[in-house]
Parts: structure tokens; C-alpha cells; sequence
């Protein structure tokens, strides 16, 4: 489970991205999106018929989740995570595990269309 954080500059927005990796080779993905106040301003959830391990399902999480940021309009952000792994291929300091390449580089290229952009990593106590 994760959180990432996204920071408009002219709106603080918060996006909690959430993962379940299921048994039985499918993935849950949720997102909510809130405004600086904490309200929620959009929501998503999508069940995956895909057999994806906990770093595969994060990346593919961030994914998702990038995708929505821009479909709801955000523009200028930054995203914290709680995948060291996935944060730092995405940000380039690190070249992807084997099992993810296909997934980070989709993701990487979707992040070109934000007006600005910021990729941290965060530990998220559990």
C-alpha cells in the first residue's frame, strides 16, 4: 500500500494511491484525489485481471495514477511514493528491476505531459 502525494502550484491536491495484490493473479488499484482542504475531489478504483507481483503492482499503481492526475487536469506536480524502486527508476536515478521496464517507461513518458514535474520518495510508516 502507498501513498503519493501530488502539489498543484496554484492548489494543493492529494492523491492516495492504494494497491491490493490478490492470490488469484488479479490486482486492485485505488486512487482519491483531495483538495487542499482535505475534501475529495475525484475518485477511482479498478480491479486487474493481471498476475502482478507488490513491485509490479506498484509501478502499474503509479501508472493508473498518473494517468488519472492528468485525465482530472492536474498540471504541475509532484508525486511521492513510497516505492524507492519505482521513485527512483521514474526519476531516472536508477535503471528498472527486469520485471518492470515495459510499465516504467509508459508511466515515464505520460509524465513528460505535466507542465512540471517532481518524483520523491517518502517512507510511509506502517
Amino acid at each position: 500500500m502507498g501513498i503519493m502525494l501530488i502539489m498543484g502550484l496554484q492548489n494543493l491536491v492529494k492523491i492516495y494511491k492504494t494497491i491490493y495484490v490478490y492470490h488469484e493473479g488479479s490486482v486492485g488499484i485505488g486512487v482519491v484525489i483531495r483538495d487542499h482542504e482535505g475534501s475529495v475531489i475525484a475518485a477511482m478504483s479498478k480491479h486487474l485481471q493481471l498476475p502482478l507481483g507488490p513491485l509490479e503492482a506498484e509501478a502499474k499503481a503509479m501508472d493508473e495514477a498518473v494517468l488519472f492526475a492528468w485525465d482530472m487536469g492536474v498540471g504541475d506536480v509532484t508525486f511521492e511514493g513510497d516505492s524507492c524502486i519505482v521513485s527512483h527508476a521514474l526519476s531516472g536515478l536508477a535503471s528498472p528491476p527486469s520485471t518492470v521496464p515495459n510499465i516504467i517507461s509508459n508511466t515515464h513518458h505520460k509524465l513528460q505531459e505535466f507542465r512540471s514535474l517532481q518524483i520523491t520518495h517518502v517512507k510511509v510508516k506502517r
